[in-house]
């Protein structure tokens, strides 16, 4: 009988089948992490998938090893395969449909690198890192003569980019890319328009850094602007390099009722900006991009 032996052969072959998937599935020395937590569910999950894929596979070679005259014998064979079938082609189809977006589903992202002056950085090593795809090794390229290099994300994929040429720095902070449906669906909608992500390399130039000060103050509160001297590291009456007003609403201060603050920061004959981290790698002042004031906003568990 060709039922009986093809479907016990098939429950077996799926159980082993089911324990490589999984074991694939999760990294080594994970632990009771990720996927390890999941592992009896994911079990029940993939026996069946498996029987159902091995066991036309398993019939069709028990057929064919068999004597025409055993064939004829075979009464249960049409309906065997005919379920058989049925339950390979409905598995392969839905699990089809499910990984389809893994295969054809991405994002891309479109970047172009520049200096302090806005030209292009061309040459540079762009080595990517996948962030949870552990099998996958860290890719590298190069940026065009244009400074332009793309990377895409398929779903569950996300990398970080580690960018170097000789003389330059990295200015910009943020370096990560991750796939998503929405980003999928705006691109998708938005008719082949690239948005260029802007990556700043700054070229280093002369050996004298920016001068860094660092001072701490503990002021009364006073609705009057302060001034301070950054320089000599102290506070004057009047000029200074920087003019600091503090205002809160004036609601009386209590347990119960604690008002926001805010802090407004001006520099006197000059402009600031906020360097981002970068102060370090510049080496001078940039010529354009500064503002006159600046107001912070600090919240009263903070203040109050």
């Amino acid at each position: 009988m060709l039922f009986p032996f093809s479907f016990i052969t098939s429950v077996i072959l799926a159980i082993v089948a089911a324990f490589v998937l999984l074991g694939a599935m999760i990294a080594p020395g994970e632990g009771s992490f990720g996927a390890a937590k999941m592992a009896p569910l994911i079990l029940v999950v993939l026996v069946p998938v498996c029987f159902c894929l091995i066991w036309l596979p398993v019939n069709l070679v028990v057929w064919f090893s068999r004597t025409r005259e055993q064939r004829a014998k075979m009464t249960d064979a049409k309906p065997i395969f005919a379920f058989s079938g049925l339950l390979f082609v409905a598995v392969l189809a839905l699990a089809g449909y499910c990984l389809a977006p893994q295969w054809l589903h991405k994002v891309h992202f479109y970047y172009q690198l520049q200096d302090q002056f806005g030209q292009p950085v061309s040459g540079a090593i762009v080595r990517r890192h996948n962030d949870f795809t552990k099998s996958a090794q860290d890719a590298e390229s190069e940026s065009d003569a244009q400074g332009r290099f793309q990377e895409t994300c398929k779903p569950g994929e996300s990398f970080t980019l580690n960018l170097r040429k000789q003389g330059y720095a990295i200015a910009s902070l943020d370096l990560t890319g991750a796939y998503s449906e929405e980003l999928r669906i705006e691109q998708k909608t938005a008719q082949g328009s690239n948005s260029l992500i802007v990556v700043k390399m700054w070229k280093l130039q002369g050996s004298e850094p920016l001068v860094g000060i660092n001072q701490n103050y503990k002021l009364h509160y006073t609705n009057a602007p302060i001034y301070f001297d950054l320089i000599a590291g102290k506070t004057v009456p009047r000029g200074g390099d920087l003019k600091i007003t503090v205002s809160r609403a004036s609601d009386l201060v209590s347990v119960q009722n604690r008002p926001d603050w805010k802090v407004e920061i001006e520099a006197v004959d000059g402009g600031l900006m906020d360097s981002a981290g970068t102060e370090r790698i510049t080496y001078f002042a940039p010529e354009s991009g500064y503002e006159p004031s600046r107001t912070i906003g600090l919240c009263s568990t903070i203040c109050g």
